[in-house]
């Protein structure tokens, strides 16, 4: 069994190397600036929206809009799941024996800052507007983490915000208060390459050599609005469409190990591929209303289509096997293809609302709510432990507008927010009998069962300078 050790070794480094997942984005997850943080992003229909290029780029146009305008956030979230312990988290159907443990929970937290220009070049043409907004990551440029297939997982957690994000918009109003934009939405597609050779004498040297390509991808969303007036309207409303963006991964692995002394190297060879991150197809809906001069109130609605969701999981696909100097059969080694449990997902309407009120000229208070539904119609009681219970996402915030900022005449406003997503509770009890469906009793991964949920603590700040 020597030589099977050997070769699973470069398979977990390259695995390693190559597992890289990230789901979405964070300005769908959480909103870019704290205007957006607490009003639980409300933010398809807000005509003075910092972060317009990606919220809704029709609204680069309207009028309100200064000639130009920089912002800047910080945001951090910071998962904390309700303990999953003493389960299954190794079977005879995955390995040779069967172990309980505590199920590793080492989610990251989302600690980000995102930049935003806006302005209108060419106003004698359709108020024509322009805009940029750019997220990084603090701690890294980039974490990426497919998790691990079988055991419980919060499978919208583990690097769904943890990724760059680039969002260009433009937008012209072709009619009065009527407006139209479009935007680009970056993602990329990951190929890697790794060759393997080990040698078990000492006085041949082991070698690996480990390659990647990087290719940008580009999904388009378009967006309308429409202000019932030039100055102070008191009814706004928007719409936006995404389309969906999925970037893959696949990983090509070619290894081999001499073990025999010199008489035969033993190859192996396979191709992984998994969803490097899946951004659905999504329409946002939603108005703004200005019932009293100091108070406005926000309703959205999102729809994102999930069913055509790929879990992250690096999955090997054809793997072979071989021998110098004999046939495949000598080898003693097979190995299986890898397999990721159908999924049971629905597509899903998120309804948000949200609210500013103006305690006094300079001082806003703002609040938000939304219901988050989960993206599978069923609990994993079954082969699965892909997680993503429903949530509460309360918010509230306070904004602190400048006439003059420091010393310059120029507009500008100071934003903070809190969140509190609260997951709803679910206790899963897992079918009885293995993942092929063989043998009777506490037998899956996950078995007997566990609660699912928690909740996600955070908030963040923002700064925005008309000019």
């Amino acid at each position: 069994m020597t030589h099977n050790k050997t070769l699973i070794a470069p398979l977990f480094v390259t695995l390693a190397l190559a597992s890289q997942a990230a789901l979405a984005n964070v300005g769908a997850v959480y909103g870019f600036g704290s205007q957006a943080g607490a009003t639980a992003n409300t933010e398809v229909a807000n005509v003075e929206g910092s972060f317009a290029a990606y919220t809704n780029p029709a609204f680069l146009s309207l009028s309100r809009v200064n000639k130009l305008q920089f912002a800047w956030s910080l945001v951090t979230m910071d998962p904390q799941f309700t303990p999953i312990n003493n389960v299954i988290v190794e079977n005879t159907y995955l390995s040779d024996k069967v172990r309980k443990d505590s199920v590793v929970d080492d989610y990251r937290s989302t600690i980000g800052q995102a930049f935003s220009i806006q302005f209108k070049p060419i106003e004698s043409f359709f108020h024509l507007g322009l805009g940029l907004v750019a997220y990084l990551p603090i701690e890294q440029l980039a974490y990426m983490d497919t998790g691990e297939p079988f055991v419980p997982e919060y499978s919208l957690y583990r690097g769904r915000t943890h990724r760059p994000q680039i969002e260009l918009g433009a937008s012209v109003e072709p009619v009065q208060n009527f407006t139209i934009g479009a935007g680009l939405h970056l993602g990329y597609t990951l190929t890697s390459y790794a060759q393997v050779f080990l040698n078990t004498s000492a006085d041949k040297p082991s070698w690996i050599r480990f390659s990647s390509s990087l290719k940008p991808k580009l999904a388009p969303y378009f967006g309308l609005g429409f202000q019932s007036s030039d100055k102070d309207p008191t009814f706004t409303a928007g719409a936006v469409v995404r389309l969906p963006l999925a970037a893959s991964n696949q990983m090509l692995l070619k290894s081999g190990a001499r073990v025999f002394g010199s008489f035969a190297a033993v190859d192996f060879n396979f191709n992984a591929l998994s969803a490097l991150f899946y951004d659905p197809l999504r329409v946002e809906l939603g108005v703004t209303v200005q019932p009293l001069h100091f108070l406005k109130v926000r309703a959205e609605a999102d729809f994102e289509a999930w069913t055509l969701f790929e879990a992250s999981t690096l999955t090997i696909q054809d793997p072979t096997s071989a021998c110098d100097n004999t046939d495949s059969s000598a080898c003693g080694i097979s190995i299986s293809a890898g397999k990721t449990p159908k999924l049971p997902l629905v597509n899903t309407w998120t309804p948000k609302v949200g609210t500013e009120f103006a305690v006094t000229e300079d001082v806003t208070l703002r609040l938000g709510y939304a219901y988050v539904p989960s993206i599978f119609s069923a609990l994993p009681t079954g082969a699965a432990n892909f997680l993503d219970p429903p949530k509460h996402s309360l918010n509230a915030g306070l904004g602190y507008h400048f006439t003059n900022f420091l010393g310059i005449a120029e507009s500008a406003s100071i934003d903070a927010h809190f969140s509190y997503h609260l997951l709803k509770t679910q206790t899963i009890v897992k079918a009885a009998g293995d993942e092929a469906g063989g043998g009777s009793g506490d037998l899956k991964i996950g078995a007997p069962g566990y609660d699912a949920g928690g909740r996600v603590l955070g908030g963040g700040l923002s700064a925005t300078l008309h000019l």
